[in-house]
């Protein structure tokens, strides 16, 4: 319960929070408590999972950057095996925050019985801790437990399912099937909840559901399902932003919340320094491979000369934070490849070609595919271009294509002279848990 004294930094939090002094005061009971502690935006908006980011081939350091850097982040940069070094795990601790406050609050929001005046307040609350539990069990699912495989699911291990706020209840892990089972169950709660859209950006929406269930099937290898649950958010929020109207000489690219129209849920990762806009060199080849007359080239980056080309374009709208959460572009994406992988060729152009017309200049002409596979992989190279740091979307890329089109791709690191590399599927692309839950609550260690 220890999380719960944070709370009282929030200025969006009722006066309650505020005048409690001790964790034996804070006892909410009202549906504005419940809401409270469901928009501080330092748990639900502001720490996402960003490790992996830092493991992923689209930038890199200098020997003198890295060197100055983190244990952590100088570890998980040349993949360590032992990335935390019996250190603590931001990631690991900020979900599952995210998951104890959701918890609280449902198990608090099932004591009341709304009247009829607040009835729209009360699913309100209880929709977004569904949303939010189901979307923090997913990230720990991307980080702590292995690629999800049909086939082998139910033998493989998952994450531990906390779904009570009760800390004495030690929770082991569970089998891959039954997390991911998990978050489904809690995103089809949250869609019997929530409303169309959100009051702000930083709260979810049905919209947002629809967005996230495309992404868990998308890691799921469900086409079917990605194709339906993209469809339904585009139905009702299908807006692109033209980059024709946007400025490349500005230091910052897009505006931030609550006015950025292609944002479905607004969050952003924790923050490290070899992710800031002023110290990450983007990858080469990655830069490289944007056209002249793409305006992600320009708008993205920053070309800096010998301090190497910056990234400048995340949707967080700041030079310093990395977006996280759900927003259009990545939809319009993920419908490309399910529509592609189920061998709807026309209707994956279509949906590919749609987002291109927004990101080139005004004389681009849409491409015409007849092959399948040159499709898929003409997706997959603009999920690159597109969210090249957007949460951990490389990484589960990496991760759920490496017995695929990634079979074969080894990532390397030249430091000090020495190369370092992770191939595909290799163990280290699931995390270790943090020695300190292990001491705390005995569970079998991922293997690294």
């Amino acid at each position: 319960m220890v999380c719960i004294l944070c709370l009282t930094a929030c200025s969006k939090q009722d006066e309650w929070l505020d005048k409690k002094k001790n964790l034996s005061d804070i006892v909410p009971t009202k549906i504005s408590d419940f809401q409270a502690l469901l928009d501080n935006q330092d748990i639900y908006n502001f720490h996402y999972p960003a490790i992996a980011n830092l493991c992923v081939d689209n930038y890199y350091v200098t020997d003198d950057q890295w060197a100055g850097a983190t244990q952590l982040e100088r570890n998980a940069y040349i993949w360590k095996k032992d990335i935390l070094e019996g250190g603590s795990d931001p990631d690991w601790d900020f979900e599952y925050e995210k998951v104890v406050v959701a918890n609280i609050v449902l198990e608090g929001g099932q004591k009341i019985r709304p009247k009829s005046s607040q009835k729209q307040a009360w699913e309100r609350i209880m929709g977004s801790a569904y949303f939010l539990r189901a979307f923090a069990f997913f990230n720990l699912a991307q980080l702590y437990a292995p690629s999800f495989d049909e086939a082998t699911a139910n033998a493989q291990l998952g994450i531990p399912l906390r779904l009570s706020s009760d800390f004495n209840i030690k929770v082991g892990r569970t089998s891959l099937k039954q997390t991911y089972q998990q978050v489904l169950d809690d995103l089809a709660q949250a869609l019997t909840y929530l409303s169309d859209t959100p009051l702000y950006q930083t709260r979810p929406s049905k919209t947002a559901v629809y967005a996230l269930l495309a992404r868990v099937y998308l890691t799921m290898k469900d086409y079917e399902k990605v194709a339906d649950y993209a469809e339904r958010v585009l139905d009702s929020h299908s807006f692109l932003y033209d980059f024709n109207d946007f400025n490349p000489g500005a230091s910052v690219s897009f505006p931030a919340f609550p006015n950025h129209q292609e944002v479905i849920f607004y969050a952003r990762s924790t923050s490290f320094a070899f992710l800031s806009g002023s110290k990450v060199t983007t990858d080469t080849l990655l830069y490289k491979s944007y056209a002249e007359s793409d305006w992600r080239k320009s708008l993205f980056y920053a070309d800096k000369g010998v301090s190497g080309i910056h990234f400048k374009g995340s949707y967080a709208g700041s030079s310093f934070a990395i977006f996280a959460g759900l927003a259009n572009n990545e939809v319009y994406l993920m419908a490309a490849e399910a529509y592609a992988r189920l061998g709807n060729i026309e209707k994956a152009a279509f949906y590919l070609n749609t987002l291109l017309a927004h990101r080139y200049d005004d004389g681009w002409l849409p491409a015409t595919y007849t092959d399948k596979q040159v499709l898929i992989d003409a997706i997959l190279e603009e999920r690159r271009k597109e969210l090249p740091f957007t949460g951990n979307l490389r990484w589960i890329d990496l991760r759920r294509l490496a017995n695929d089109e990634y079979a074969g791709l080894t990532l390397k690191r030249l430091l000090n002279g020495q190369v370092y590399e992770l191939p595909a599927g290799d163990p280290r692309y699931v995390l270790q848990i943090p020695e300190k839950e292990l001491n705390l609550n005995p569970m079998e260690q991922n293997a690294r």
